[in-house]
């Protein structure tokens, strides 16, 4: 059997979407002839977000590699990248490629790990977001002398809330990430619409789809909502709140106000924070007269949520209201994923060229928009027709570990 290594910063315990690509991945990639072993940190919970430390492992701790803590703050050590920091900070330049927190991150993971344990790995794979990762991917190909795989979870050009005062140098950016990705093996995107961006970047790389993916982690049994959520019918988020989604919740929760003009439908937001956009939201929805529709609760354990998910009227997806965001409107939410196989519809706000959208069109899951007149017809008029088609099962967590397993065969039969 051959050994892959995944480097990624974010892996069980930690219970986030980000955590789960390969935090479930990796439990299948054994059966489709690859024993798993996993680089990352010592995981925590994250400071202004509500994710729990209740994700189960998918491999047996002794095949994973903890260094350093998350969240940690790591100054770089070489004086070349402090000067060129400090020079970037001054002119207000910000890079994804060279956040100075993630270069520490890195220098400090080379620093301590034991080369020598990973001697026998076959192939590795580097993940993005933190681009710490890439960087170490690419020195350990380097020194094992197998190929590495750059799996992309974002692109990036993508920011999100960084301070007024920094301005983020794309073209600057994607010229980095140029050459960290000139020896890589493979670019893995997770969507068609990220692959279609990429192939224009890299069109001599091999690039290939690997989705994030759903899988069912509650049974029928345990379906059930908590005290908290209303009698009533209702629509459902639970997740981050990114800067660019408030738009798209508020978008919505007009269009729940229209709604209840006519028939009484809750919308419950379980929010994972960031701690800074939660109160502009709850300060939107006060000033909109908009609390006995839009209810707030406090993140809550995965169960919990996946019950609340699967009893709801409509489930939410929120994502960017402008077409023009190339990268956004390419981008798949992991959590539209694991709504794919629940019986009731879902109602993503992000305009209908989306990836998003496609997805949803696709598997017949529900519909993606930002016409005020089409979502409350949507609200009003889902009468079950959205629960989805075959192609819904082609999606599952397992189906794209074995995507990826015939991926990383492929690249070792062209060695």
């Amino acid at each position: 059997m051959k050994k892959v290594l995944v480097i990624t910063h974010w892996f069980p315990p930690l219970n986030m979407i980000a955590s789960k690509r390969f935090g479930i991945m990796c439990g299948y990639f054994e059966k489709y002839g690859y024993e798993p072993y996993v680089l990352t940190t010592t995981a925590h919970t994250v400071d202004g977000h509500g994710f729990l430390m209740d994700m189960k492992c998918p491999i047996d701790e002794r095949k994973i590699v903890r260094i350093g803590q998350m969240g940690k703050l790591y100054d770089p050590e070489s004086l070349l990248l402090k000067f060129l920091s400090s020079v970037l900070d001054f002119m207000g330049i910000y890079l994804n490629t060279l956040i100075p927190a993630v270069i520490g991150r890195y220098e400090n993971v080379r620093k301590e790990i034991d080369i020598k344990s990973f001697g026998d790995i076959d192939i590795i794979i580097g993940t993005y977001p933190d681009v710490d990762s890439i960087y170490m991917a690419n020195y350990l190909s380097y020194k094992l002398g197998c190929p590495y795989i750059a799996d992309m979870r974002d692109l990036i050009e993508f920011s999100d809330g960084i301070p007024n005062r920094y301005k983020h140098n794309i073209k600057l950016d994607i010229i980095i990430e140029k050459f960290l990705l000139k020896n890589a093996a493979a670019i893995v995107p997770v969507t068609v619409g990220y692959g279609k961006i990429l192939r224009k970047r890299y069109p001599q790389k091999k690039i290939r789809v690997v989705y994030n993916g759903w899988e069912n982690v509650i049974s029928e049994s345990e379906v059930g909502c908590s005290d908290a959520t209303p009698n009533c019918k209702y629509l459902y988020y639970a997740g981050v709140i990114y800067e660019h989604r408030l738009e798209s919740l508020m978008l919505l929760a007009k269009c729940v106000k229209e709604v209840n003009n006519r028939e009484h439908i809750e919308f419950i937001i379980r929010s994972t924070g960031p701690i800074k956009n939660d109160k502009k939201m709850k300060i939107m929805i006060r000033e909109k007269g908009l609390d006995g529709i839009v209810k707030i609760l406090q993140p809550e354990k995965e169960e919990k949520v996946r019950s609340e998910q699967m009893s709801a009227y409509i489930n939410v997806v929120l994502s960017t209201i402008h077409s023009d965001d190339q990268e956004l409107m390419a981008t798949i939410p992991g959590k539209v994923f694991e709504l794919l196989p629940f019986n009731n519809p879902i109602l993503a706000i992000v305009p209908e060229g989306s990836d998003v959208s496609k997805l949803l069109k696709i598997t017949n899951k529900g519909i993606g928009t930002t016409d005020r007149r089409k979502i409350v017809d949507y609200i009003l008029g889902c009468k079950g027709e959205f629960s989805g088609n075959e192609k819904v099962l082609s999606f599952s967590r397992e189906k794209q570990a074995e995507r990826y397993c015939r991926i990383m065969d492929s690249i070792l039969a062209d060695r």
